[in-house]
């Protein structure tokens, strides 16, 4: 009887375990996880939504409404809240924010809203998988994913895209052919070498609807180069 009650108890905590650990095991929204456009399913009085962060750290957000502009302005994520700061002064609060099977829902004033991701969307998740790929191969301590608002030059001019960005530190000692090296061997396959996106510093690709900016910089001791990567959709 002693053992069958020590039983009994030993599964309560056990089940009590499990609804704490599933209580708990929802992981809060990332910024990054918002960045991207998101088309609306229910509850939302516009068509989609883009959320964007730029090189200055601006974050932006616009809304469309059958394909027109309906409204824009800034935005800040509160663990699970996320406020919109429009530019007519109108403020909007969502709460329980989540993002789950490329679905991102919210509540507002009680009432549920949710979005799937765009195609942009999609193709930033395929760009943060590939830095994430490729990074370790320069610096297994290299930073980011993180999103990244930059420029891309084309024939008819400059456009801003929103992508991702890692960080990583080479050791040269002096020889920067090991870096060159690595970055021709990474863009050897399956990559076109844009020419309007090639200065000193900066190379420039495309491939698979996708565009990748390799930045060297600080070269000071010449002991170390940083490698930077950015990825973006190609518009």
């Amino acid at each position: 009887m002693v053992i069958k009650r020590k039983l009994i108890v030993l599964s309560c905590c056990l089940a009590a375990l499990a609804l704490l650990s599933a209580a708990g095991c929802s992981s809060p929204v990332k910024e990054a996880d918002l960045i991207g456009d998101w088309e609306t399913i229910s509850g939302y009085d516009a068509s989609s939504i883009v959320f964007s962060i730029d090189e200055a750290g601006q974050r932006t957000f616009t809304s469309y409404l059958h394909g027109r502009l309906y409204e824009g302005g800034t935005w800040q994520l509160k663990g699970s809240d996320l406020e919109l700061f429009a530019n007519g002064n109108n403020t909007y609060f969502f709460r329980n924010v989540t993002i789950k099977n490329n679905r991102l829902t919210f509540l507002e004033n009680g009432k549920p809203a949710s979005f799937k991701a765009g195609e942009t969307r999609q193709r930033l998740k395929q760009a943060k998988v590939w830095l994430q790929q490729v990074s370790p191969r320069f610096d297994p301590k290299h930073s980011g994913p993180d999103p990244i608002a930059f420029d891309w030059q084309y024939s008819s001019g400059s456009i801003r895209l929103n992508g991702y960005e890692t960080r990583s530190t080479v050791a040269v000692n002096g020889d920067y052919s090991v870096v060159n090296q690595k970055i021709k061997n990474l863009f050897s396959q399956g990559f076109t070498m844009d020419d309007r996106n090639m200065t000193e510093i900066t190379s420039g690709y495309t491939g698979d609807g996708l565009v990748y900016q390799v930045t060297l910089d600080d070269w000071s001791d010449d002991s170390s180069c940083l490698v930077i990567l950015r990825c973006a959709p190609l518009p």
